[in-house]
């Protein structure tokens, strides 16, 4: 899989991060109705979820993970999307 793009509150992490990467571009917003992505990875503070969420607009074929380990699942069900978790490995 390739990542496609990036958002970040930050543009100059998001930028950071896309340089490292072949084919990213950094999103100026969190709307990824236009991306390629089929799978949106959300990683941020366990404490940030909940605050992000509401500001991501994805497509209804998209899916939504956090990688929180100590978020649950159901933390997502506020999107209207398919979503799930990436737990970290130890």
């Amino acid at each position: 899989h390739v990542i496609t793009e990036v958002y970040s509150r930050n543009p100059t992490h998001a930028a950071k991060l896309c340089d490292k990467l072949y084919e990213a571009k950094v999103l100026s917003k969190p709307d990824f109705t236009q991306a390629k992505a089929e799978i949106l990875i959300l990683s941020v503070k366990d404490d940030a979820i909940s605050a992000v969420l509401p500001l991501i607009r994805a497509r209804s074929n998209q899916i939504i993970v956090h990688t929180s380990g100590a978020t649950p699942l159901s933390a997502l069900k506020v999107v209207q999307i398919a979503y799930g978790v990436f737990y970290p490995v130890q």
